[in-house]
């Protein structure tokens, strides 16, 4: 039996330039095309080009995690017993954490009895004290970027919280900004929040590890993955700057926005299936898809394929298995480092 080195001896050696002229005089349209931020879109890369756009240096953007891709089920909050097993069917039906649509007056954590992970949206300037004493499962609080740089009282707020053990906090992008500017937003955000919590002497990594971003799902696919990837490296990159390990993971939760979503009751699943791959593959810790409603269509079944897309994904894709899984790409690369760059400069004019 031949050696499986030697069935490459039934091929002639072409080199890089060889493949590129080949590729030249048999394609007939364009040979560059522009996409997103006037980024090129070339039909054929090499290792050349990675190291041209780096400077020849390590690409590696210090994404060290896996996307976690934990599923999370958008709820209404109604009362505690229909909510209650609201959560449980969640649960039962794959999904790794509730979001959970708080009413204005507050809940009461103490009274759910379904003890799982909790992602809770805080939409007020002021938060209503409520009871998480006996609710070990960590809560995670969303806020506006906006919200916590314009009252200094809410910044005090989610500090105290900061200090229970079952409360995180993920900054959420507004999404109605440039790229650009939303992401230096969320950043600045980042970092006076950064800035308070050594201030409280909680500058330790247990802290630190507990703050991440909330941002909205796009149609564009690649888009999508270089904005993930530009928000965590540069948030790393500001670790890096407090003397902070860049290597601690910074968790990015993704929802799909509505106006993103086709206006066809079954067609809004493509949709959703393609901008929670590419959230997986961009490195997102949690994704929460939330379906359209429509007149005479079972919403609850609605709700169920959007879930069992996401168990697809997370169980039998194995995507989440990889560590930076679109690392290497050109072309997520170059736009990748396009979105840094535009968004670094936004963030030093702030």
């Amino acid at each position: 039996m031949e050696k499986d080195s030697d069935h490459t001896k039934k091929f002639s050696s072409v080199t890089s330039q060889e493949w590129e002229d080949k590729i030249r005089s048999e394609l007939k349209s364009k040979i560059v095309l522009y996409q997103y931020l006037n980024t090129p879109l070339k039909p054929f890369y090499n290792s050349l080009d990675i190291e041209a756009l780096v400077d020849g240096k390590d690409y590696h953007r210090y994404l060290t995690a896996k996307s976690q891709g934990t599923i999370v089920d958008y709820l209404n909050f109604c009362d505690y017993k229909t909510t209650n097993s609201e959560i449980n069917e969640s649960m039962e039906g794959g999904a790794g954490a509730v979001h959970l649509s708080m009413p204005v007056g507050g809940i009461d954590l103490a009274q759910l009895e379904s003890l799982c992970p909790l992602f809770i949206n805080v939409e007020a300037p002021s938060i209503v004290v409520f009871n998480i004493d006996h609710y070990p499962s960590p809560v995670t609080l969303i806020f506006t970027a906006e919200l916590f740089l314009n009252h200094v009282s809410f910044q005090s707020e989610i500090l105290e919280l900061l200090k229970k053990a079952s409360i995180q906090v993920s900054i959420k992008s507004s999404g109605n900004l440039e790229d650009e500017r939303e992401l230096a937003n969320l950043l600045d955000a980042y970092q006076l929040l950064f800035v308070k919590t050594k201030e409280e002497g909680l500058s330790t990594n247990e802290y630190i590890e507990k703050i991440g971003f909330s941002i909205p799902l796009r149609k564009n696919f690649f888009q999508t993955i270089a904005r993930i990837r530009s928000l965590k490296a540069l948030a790393k990159g500001l670790l890096g700057l407090h003397n902070h390990l860049e290597e601690l993971d910074v968790k990015v939760h993704c929802f799909n926005s509505q106006d993103s979503s086709t206006n066809d009751p079954y067609g809004q699943f493509i949709s959703m299936s393609y901008q929670a791959m590419s959230s997986i593959i961009g490195g997102a810790s949690s994704i929460t898809l939330v379906p359209k409603e429509y007149d005479g269509y079972d919403y609850a079944f609605f709700k169920s394929i959007s879930r069992n897309i996401l168990n697809v994904l997370q169980f039998e894709s194995g995507l989440q298995n990889f560590i930076d899984s679109s690392g290497g790409s050109y072309y997520i690369e170059s736009l990748t480092e396009i979105i840094c760059q535009r968004t670094w400069e936004c963030f030093c004019e702030n």
